[in-house]
């Protein structure tokens, strides 16, 4: 009897000790196939200064793809904002770019577009405090006679199509000329699906005398979202909702007496701790926080929407950072793929900005010209930065694509997100996988199709970052990718690096 208590005993010791081998190691060997598929391999490290997770063990990842079922990936959550359409520089770089949606006006001063004068302009007769900065601004584009647009918008859309969505002031436009606007637009070309009722109408230095308490706010635009509606049936309109605990009242209050009026929710969210000096080393938390910014970004959904339950999100201010360093980069990868894992929920997501002084996917460099300006914005003093490299692999995969059911097996982060993050997806004909490695470990990667392990010849490559503070600028012709492998070996993914696997 004790014998047999002996080797049960052992069993359980040997089965518990397997497990937890299993739980650290998923699933490399050449072929990426049996137990031990990950011995032997060349796994080196990056620099493991302010990594704020344990990173003394192994880690591997198994991607699983259900071939049989396919979602048509959403290009909408690959939108952008940015501005400047008139100058012969401005229209290169938006052609350069080919952005999926323009978002026009872009930001605060949506609130005070006069659309028949292609200006951002306040009411001096409203007695309502807008604040000193904003006027300032205003007064100087009065002076400079300086139009926010047109017709260059005009134009660049007639020749490339991208999507648009409008802000509408409503602080000033009633029922009519938000009607006039949107049959204005219609004349110049634009097919209008998508109109946001103003811009970050919680805080009150965006609001009027009309617009000025959350009551007045609903009176003041569900006339104007009835009209709009009537004037072009399956438009769909959105209300700016805040995802801070004070600013409850507020959404609570837009929508109390009826909630039909709008259809879905504009949220603008930053994850944007210590946005300091990229070279600093962050804290431990903000790193975290930059590093899982799907919890975020899944907490602040939640709270909007449980005051328009059922109501879609427009993500239409967003974006990932601590300043430029691969932390950031390797956030707002996870994040995307948070998007288009949740696309029921996301309906359209424009990052803020492709060349803004925050979150750039471009820069046009922070030194002052020779003669005080800042530099010239044009393509010949344009840069990417991680961000824009990251978003051009994001393209590159998802745009146009049919994204596959996967599931994944790695590493759980203390924060209990995974290590490692991978999508797959088909596209003209070929299977691409996106994957993120947030660790500063190598990790063997393996690739399951409908059960079986592939061991078929793909082609790997990355952008991969040293250590957590490390930056990048690209010239634009250069690919934000670099080749690690192509073959029938074990698919291994650097440390801190985003990947596009082609199959």
């Amino acid at each position: 009897m004790k014998k047999i208590t002996y080797i049960l005993l052992l069993c359980v010791v040997v089965f518990s000790c397997k497990k937890d081998v299993e739980d650290e190691i998923i699933g490399g060997g050449v072929s990426g196939e049996g137990d031990n598929w990950f011995a032997g391999l060349d796994l080196p490290l990056a620099d493991k200064t302010g990594y704020p997770y344990e990173s003394a063990k192994m880690t591997t990842a198994t991607l699983s793809i259900n071939s049989s079922n396919t979602i048509a990936a959403n290009n909408l959550l690959l939108g952008a904002n940015f501005g400047g359409f008139s100058t012969n520089d401005e229209k290169e770089i938006v052609r350069f770019l080919k952005p999926v949606t323009v978002r026009f006006p872009s930001g605060v001063w949506a609130n005070w577009y006069n659309w028949e004068k292609d200006m951002s302009e306040y009411d001096a007769t409203d007695p309502y405090d807008i604040g000193e900065f904003h006027r300032g601004v205003m007064d100087t584009w009065a002076n400079n006679n300086t139009k926010a647009g047109f017709p260059g918008l005009t134009d660049l859309h007639a020749e490339m199509g991208f999507n648009t969505i409008f802000t509408y002031n409503v602080n000033y436009d009633n029922a009519a000329k938000s009607v006039a606007r949107l049959k204005d637009s219609e004349a110049k070309g634009f097919d209008v699906k998508y109109i946001e009722l103003g811009n970050e109408q919680f805080w009150l230095d965006q609001r009027s005398s009309k617009t000025s308490t959350p009551i007045k706010y609903f009176f003041t635009v569900r006339p104007i979202s009835a009209a709009l509606k009537a004037a072009k049936p399956g438009l769909k309109i959105s209300v700016p909702m805040g995802w801070r605990t004070d600013q409850a009242a507020y959404n609570l209050q837009i929508g109390i007496f009826s909630k039909t009026y709008f259809d879905a929710i504009s949220l603008h969210k930053y994850i944007d701790p210590e946005r300091t000096d990229p070279k600093i080393i962050k804290s431990i938390e903000t790193y975290k926080t930059i590093l899982t910014p799907r919890i975020e970004l899944k907490n602040s959904t939640k709270f909007v929407q449980d005051f328009a339950p059922g109501k879609p999100v427009w993500l239409t201010e967003w974006g990932v950072s601590c300043g430029l360093n691969a932390a950031s980069f390797l956030g707002q990868a996870d994040a995307y793929m948070y998007l288009f894992e949740n696309q029921d929920t996301y309906e359209r997501a424009e990052w803020f900005g492709l060349t803004t002084a925050l979150n750039p996917m471009y820069s046009f460099g922070d030194e002052f010209t020779d003669n005080g300006g800042r530099p010239e914005k044009s393509l010949r003093n344009m840069k990417k930065t991680g961000h824009g490299a990251v978003y051009e692999i994001l393209r590159d995969v998802f745009e146009d694509s049919q994204i596959y059911e996967t599931s994944i097996s790695t590493r759980i982060l203390d924060t209990g997100v995974n290590a490692v993050e991978a999508k797959a997806v088909t596209k003209n004909g070929k299977t691409l996988i996106f994957a993120v490695n947030k660790t500063v470990r190598s990790v063997p990667f393996r690739v399951k199709l409908d059960g079986t392990v592939l061991t078929s010849s793909k082609k790997h490559e990355a952008l991969f970052f040293e250590s957590l503070q490390d930056n990048k600028y690209l010239n634009l012709d250069q690919s934000a990718l670099t080749l690690i492998d192509e073959g029938t070996s074990v698919i291994i993914l650097p440390p801190l690096s985003v990947n596009k696997i082609s199959l």
